[in-house]
């Protein structure tokens, strides 16, 4: 059965009175930071409006020999192998942290913790040395705010984040919706209005969560236009530039981190260690879910995001580095042979009837096996640790270089790829005109 979004309730309980007013009108994307501050006069250059740093990641994981902890079958579904932590690779665009990074897990769970807790901290580092070279790239045009508004930006970013809708509470932003005029005055209800009054539904909370997707204001909290005293009329255009301010630090402070498929698959083997130490660490800001998948999940400096959202369903790895026209080297791993982790310490590549897969039921040929070979050999390998680390690195670099060209192309069409959508449909109701390849 379809979900609806519940109306608006307003109540007049001397009458024993309620009244729905649903929603009218068509959805418009929220505004970016930087048109906000288009709108108060000041012109950001075309070169600020598009992000510059990113960084990817990506995990690996084995199949432990026990399979006691392995839950019984249920009907038609059988569980054949348990998928624990292995290791995780990640890779950056901001200078100083371009080499790709291998965390490696060792025995135990508090090991697997520590391997996350050297992951996140790595990647706080490196948001905060973004941070800085976006600051240094902002700077003629935050000494403009300066010098136009009178607002100190070091003074707006210590300030605390404000919510959406207390911001559109105060500064009086339209709404996200070209709202039909229907106002249907009290006097024009009918007897039918009385007859299906439900004394739960007074004191029934509104469901605000689709309001805050459309980016609608409920309509009796909206703003209501009076004449304003100088003074006063002063003091709000001071807070609502301090916002915008506040609001470009967190902007600036966020690193994306990007994963292939990593909303069903990755966060999801991660999430029982990796969103508790969020949480008592940094905090968790946002978090969007489809079912079981994560589309977004945003902290106070980093934001998790899966890439799978902004390409078409089913799309391989494979498929995406050639799209964007990115060249990735080929490796293979010995998934199920590794049975625990001391394994790692073997000092000679694995036979290749250990590349086999009884879970694919796919065999490695002699070719691809040569190809594992001359990386050994080549790279200087001593143990599977290191043949792990190369493997798990090749997903995370050209995944980087295609990830640049597939912002550039967004930016053609004026858009911020990964900062302004959770995946593909955001973008698209972002895009003034028809996208070339949805052109008939």
């Amino acid at each position: 059965m379809p979900h609806f979004p519940k109306p608006i309730v307003s109540s007049n309980t001397s009458e024993a009175k309620v009244k729905r007013v649903y929603p009218g009108g068509v959805y418009h994307p929220s505004q970016t930071i930087c048109e906000k501050i288009a709108e108060e006069g000041i012109a950001v250059p075309p070169e600020l409006k598009y992000s510059r740093y990113q960084a990817t990641f990506d995990i690996e994981v084995y199949y432990p020999a026990h399979g006691t902890n392995l839950p019984e079958k249920w009907n038609k579904l059988k569980y054949t192998a348990e998928h624990q932590l292995l290791s995780i690779s990640m890779a950056s665009n901001v200078p100083g942290y371009e080499e790709p990074q291998c965390f490696v897990v060792e025995e135990g769970r508090e090991a697997a913790l520590q391997t996350v807790t050297a992951f996140v901290e790595h990647l706080e580092r490196i948001a905060e040395q973004a941070s800085e070279l976006e600051l240094q790239r902002f700077a003629p045009l935050l000494n403009q705010f300066e010098e136009t508004w009178g607002v100190s930006y070091q003074l707006a970013s210590s300030a605390g984040s404000v919510s959406e809708q207390e911001e559109q509470e105060e500064m009086g932003e339209s709404t996200g919706l070209d709202e039909d005029s229907d106002n249907e005055s009290d006097e024009e209800e009918t007897k039918e209005d009385f007859a299906f009054i439900d004394d739960d539904d007074l004191e029934e909370e509104d469901d605000l969560s689709f309001y805050r997707r459309v980016d609608l204001q409920l309509p009796e909290r909206r703003p209501v236009a009076l004449l304003v005293a100088p003074a006063q009329a002063t003091n709000r255009l001071l807070k609502k530039r301090e916002r915008l301010l506040t609001n470009l630090h967190h902007h600036l402070a966020e690193l994306v981190v990007v994963g292939f498929n990593s909303g069903k698959y990755d966060l999801n083997v991660l999430k029982d260690i990796l969103i508790p130490h969020l949480v008592h660490r940094l905090g968790i800001d946002l978090t969007i879910k489809r079912h079981h998948a994560y589309l977004a999940l945003r902290t106070g400096l980093l934001e998790f995001v899966d890439i799978s959202n902004f390409v078409a369903a089913g799309t391989s790895y494979g498929a995406f580095l050639k799209a964007y026209q990115c060249q990735g080297e080929k490796g293979f791993f010995p998934y199920e042979h590794g049975r625990s982790l001391s394994q790692l310490e073997e000092t000679q590549l694995p036979p290749r009837e250990a590349f086999h897969s009884w879970l694919r039921k796919s065999e490695l040929s002699e070719e691809d096996y040569a190809v594992c070979q001359r990386a050994w050999t080549k790279k200087g390998m001593r143990t599977l640790r290191d043949f792990l680390v190369w493997y798990n690195n090749l997903d995370v670099v050209p995944f980087l270089e295609a990830l640049d060209n597939m912002s550039q192309f967004w930016r053609r069409h004026c858009i911020d790829m990964l900062p302004q959508g959770a995946g593909l449909t955001p973008l698209q109701f972002s895009h003034r005109r028809p996208l070339p390849a949805l052109q008939r």
